[in-house]
């Protein structure tokens, strides 16, 4: 059956299937039943859990959204990713268990589609999300949700689905995932103008984020199936079991020097980084205390 429903403050005219003006509504109402969502995922530096809960009715296939099939209502989905930046990306912020739905339509969508000026951000590749039980991807085991906006990163087994630009993968026991970003004195003064000329936080097409490196998973051989790390080079993806380690490869070769920062991987799992460097290299490795460590506190060497 069509589903319907109560505009909050009417329209002047009712729109109607196949040739409906949302000018004669209330902006409140024309706004939000257009758009309406369970929740909206942020888009960095947060930790979401959400538990215990049930959306009932977020679907877009009410009468008057059907507008002879143009996509008034695409703006509707129970949870939504922000796609839109390259200056501020993911790490593993997600998780969720015990979701139900109920009389709910299309269970995810990005903020951005790839039609739009933006295209393809930082954003978009990196989103993830760890559903512990399976209940908010529907699989029922726990399972990895990945953009499939980053080729096959987040594509983790043959068992993965295809959903909504995002691949929804069941977890083998040891499977996990993990962050760090990655800093070069090669780019410096570019990564300098992250959200200043380059990578921005949104835009109309006319702003850049350079693709740097290509990352792939151990033992994948064809690049183009991995993650594009741009000049932004937060890396967030699948720590695979039976892979080991992520192999990254700047396509200009390797940097002298790299900053490894703001790691997020779990004290059980371990992240390992391959990069390609000339034979006889030489390396000088040490770890720096963050600015706000007082070297007076004696934990800080």
């Amino acid at each position: 059956a069509t589903n319907n429903i109560t505009f909050f403050n009417g329209c002047k005219e009712a729109p109607t299937e196949g040739g409906s003006d949302w000018g004669n509504c209330n902006p409140r109402d024309s706004t939000f039943f257009r758009n309406f969502g369970g929740f909206q995922w942020y888009d960095v530096g947060q930790q979401h859990i959400l538990t215990d809960s049930t959306f009932r009715n977020c679907r877009a296939d009410w009468k008057r959204c059907s507008n002879g099939g143009t996509h008034e209502c695409d703006g509707v989905a129970v949870f939504t990713s922000l796609t839109h930046s390259d200056q501020f990306v993911p790490e593993q912020m997600q998780i969720t268990s015990n979701i139900k739905y109920e009389n709910s339509g299309q269970l995810w969508r990005y903020s951005t589609s790839l039609q739009d000026p933006t295209g393809v951000t930082v954003s978009g590749r990196l989103q993830n999300w760890y559903d512990a039980d399976g209940t908010a991807s529907t699989l029922g085991v726990r399972t990895q949700i990945g953009s499939a906006r980053a080729n096959d990163w987040w594509k983790t087994n043959d068992k993965c689905q295809l959903y909504a630009e995002a691949y929804r993968c069941p977890m083998n026991p040891q499977d996990a995932a993990a962050s760090v970003i990655i800093q070069t004195s090669t780019y410096k003064s570019d990564e300098e103008r992250i959200g200043n000329g380059i990578c921005a936080n949104g835009h109309s097409g006319d702003i850049v984020c350079p693709v740097l490196a290509q990352a792939s998973h151990f033992g994948i051989t064809d690049e183009k199936a991995g993650l594009s790390v741009a000049v932004n080079g937060k890396m967030t993806g699948p720590l695979i079991a039976g892979s080991g380690g992520w192999f990254i490869r700047y396509t200009q070769g390797t940097p002298k020097t790299l900053t490894f920062s703001s790691v997020q991987v779990a004290m059980k799992d371990n992240l390992l980084l391959a990069l390609p460097y000339p034979a006889g290299t030489q390396f000088n490795i040490y770890h720096k205390g963050a600015a706000w460590c007082d070297p007076s506190w004696g934990i800080c060497s």
